[in-house]
């Protein structure tokens, strides 16, 4: 029986409201808390329980969250462990998540959870907790779970929309958001769907969208009582994200002046909100302005990923905006923003030091992404066999960068089989595409499925006493004259970094030998495959399709190889490139154990500067393809085959 003050009580359904921003998502939650206890009380006991949780919120709505949640663990303390005290927990956790502290938070949801497993509340809410310190997969389950107890209640149904449209999936998010609408009650709630609606058009490049969403949301807001206001603040920094990524720095700053009227707010809202405060000066180049306030954002919220990513962004911004300098000094200072350093510039007429994230370059958000893909099924020398699906294997990892993975159409080159010249492979690395288009912050991939000569085959070397070299094998490359004709592995890796402006280059080889002797084998007399040792250079991540004494098998079972059917489905799954990795390398090496009583065991090479990133991040600042580059280059297959094709499963 739960006790307050000594007295056990009886509560039946009590409704506490939470105004303000609970999360990072924008949604306050109503919290419906009911305890089932079988023994009858007074009135006058029931009337003391309801009093505690009315002082609770009535502290919170004066902004006095630390008194509030001070007040619910003298409540708790009484009996910790008692199932009827679940709501306590759950109402404390969305306390301390208005603070910032999110882990606290996350241990009373957990909490509450384990003491009512049966409530969707405290899934929902422990979704939320995951989803601020960036677990996305974790939040979306918990999410799931609580959607599954309670599919009618809108406020769920827009928490999935918010986290699908932070891991790219803005067809689950679109449709969850226009669900949430249908299920509002209150007029007001429906300016976060708007809200939302903007910022998902605006990370889609739907840019002529934002501004009729983002009104519509202004206008409820403006139209909302007082109370409602206070309870809605947190739209205020959808709204004013979503006009930066029109690039509306006018619009943005007057919602921005619009939040800081509205008192009092939590601390995660003012995180937010500075955030964005933050992105805002950016835009204008103002790297000490941004510095101070993303300083100030991440101390409000330091756990929360959201806040730290904005900040880093609105620092690079800044310092392009802002000009250059040369970097003179670099050293870890306190009380920046966590994982960041300070880097002194030098200009002829001044010095400044400033606060930077890093130095990791996969820790910076990514600007835009672009990959060339190439796969040859059939050569021009007669003696090099054909290979059934590697020409299908490279169309269909194209289609899955563009449909899955947010790549826009014609930020992706598929050169297959007669297309995929030495010549024009070169030129697309190295010249005419890759170095045209690409920037520093940006994610570059290339992805090959070829035959891949062995270090013997290069005869030439082994007789001059040198080191042999590993070869690509393009669709007009002579086996008898593979210098000439192909690729050299070793050299193609120093290409790219010398020519490629961008730290984050992803290369896919799914590469074997030549004169496949087995019709399901992509290799031959010598089954070695490419040696990804000699292949990984600093800012680039290599994945090959087996280990060097392996073979690499195409399947029995569907129409493509092995390693590429398991390397899409992977990373469709896990989402980050290396999670993904480990989860194919087993799903990969069980098919071809099974189907070929034989071993297949991919194999990464990481000199990845900075964290893990996933394949399908949508595009931070998306560019349009330059139209002077793209004249100067011959039509690809997806230019010539626009239409997505579907993948077989």
């Amino acid at each position: 029986m739960p006790y307050i003050n000594g007295t056990p009580l009886k509560v039946e359904r009590l409704t506490m409201k939470l105004p303000k921003s609970i999360c990072s998502f924008a949604l306050a939650l109503t919290l419906l808390c009911q305890f089932a206890v079988p023994e009858p009380v007074n009135a006058q006991s029931q009337a003391q329980i309801q009093n505690v949780l009315k002082q609770a919120a009535d502290l919170e709505t004066q902004g006095m969250y630390q008194n509030a949640g001070d007040l619910l663990t003298s409540s708790i303390n009484y009996n910790p462990k008692n199932p009827n005290f679940w709501g306590l927990y759950l109402s404390r956790g969305l306390i301390w998540f208005q603070m910032g502290n999110i882990t606290a938070a996350g241990q009373d949801f957990e909490a509450a959870g384990t003491l009512n497993p049966n409530e969707g509340l405290c899934y929902m809410a422990r979704g939320m907790a995951f989803a601020a310190l960036g677990n996305y997969d974790r939040a979306l389950a918990d999410m799931n779970v609580a959607i599954s107890k309670k599919p009618s209640e809108a406020k769920f149904v827009f928490q999935r929309a918010y986290v699908n449209s932070l891991i790219n999936n803005y067809p689950q998010a679109m449709a969850d958001l226009a669900k949430s609408a249908s299920l509002r009650t209150f007029q007001y709630e429906r300016a976060y769907d708007h809200a939302a609606r903007a910022v998902v058009y605006g990370r889609n490049n739907e840019f002529a969208k934002i501004e009729p969403e983002v009104t519509a949301a202004l206008n409820i807001f403006n139209s909302s009582s007082p109370t409602e206001k206070a309870e809605a603040a947190p739209i205020l920094s959808e709204c004013a994200l979503a006009r930066a990524l029109n690039n509306d720095i006018a619009g943005c700053k007057q919602i921005i002046d619009l939040a800081n009227s509205i008192t009092p707010i939590s601390n995660l809202t003012r995180s937010r909100l500075l955030a964005v405060t933050a992105l805002w000066n950016g835009m204008q180049g103002k790297v000490a302005e941004v510095t101070m306030i993303g300083t100030q954002a991440c101390a409000l919220a330091p756990e929360y990923k959201w806040v730290k990513a904005i900040c880093t962004t609105a620092l690079d911004i800044a310092q392009q905006k802002s000009g250059g300098g040369t970097m003179v000094a670099q050293q870890p200072v306190q009380n920046n923003y966590p994982g960041t350093t300070t880097t002194t510039t030098q200009t002829p007429t001044k010095t400044t030091t400033v606060v930077t994230q890093g130095p990791k370059a996969g820790d910076k958000p990514i600007d835009d992404k672009w990959a060339l893909v190439v796969g040859i099924s059939k050569f021009q020398d007669g003696s090099i066999g054909r290979l059934k699906y590697s020409a299908k294997d490279a169309k269909d990892f194209a289609e899955f960068l563009v449909a899955k993975c947010n790549f826009k159409r014609d930020h992706v080159r598929l050169l297959l089989d007669e297309q995929a010249t030495q010549r024009r492979i070169l030129e697309e690395l190295g010249d005419k595409f890759l170095p045209r288009v690409a920037d520093p912050n940006d994610l570059v991939v290339f992805y090959f499925s070829s035959h891949g000569s062995p270090a013997k085959a290069d005869s030439s070397q082994v007789e001059k006493g040198y080191r042999p070299k590993n070869y690509l094998i393009a669709y007009d490359t002579s086996k008898t004259s593979l210098f000439a004709s192909g690729i050299n592995v070793n050299d193609l890796t120093q290409l790219m970094k010398e020519r490629v402006p961008t730290d984050r280059i992803l290369i896919v080889l799914d590469a074997c030998h030549s004169g496949a002797a087995d019709a399901n084998a992509k290799d031959g007399d010598d089954p070695r495959n490419i040696d990804p040792e000699q292949v990984a250079g600093t800012g680039q991540m290599v994945i090959c399709s087996s280990k060097s004494d392996e073979r690499s098998w195409e399947s029995k079972r569907y129409a493509n190889g092995v390693f590429t059917k398991h390397l899409m489905d992977a990373l469709m799954e896990k989402r980050k490139i290396k999670d993904a990795f480990t989860h194919m390398e087993d799903t990969v090496a069980r098919e071809v154990k099974e189907d070929e009583a034989a071993r297949q065991t991919p194999v990464m090479k990481d000199q990845w500067s900075g964290s893990d990133v996933s394949l399908l991040a949508q595009p931070f600042k998306p560019r349009a393809f330059p139209a002077s580059v793209k004249e100067k280059l011959l039509p690809d297959s997806m230019t010539l085959s626009p239409a997505a094709s579907s993948r077989p499963r």
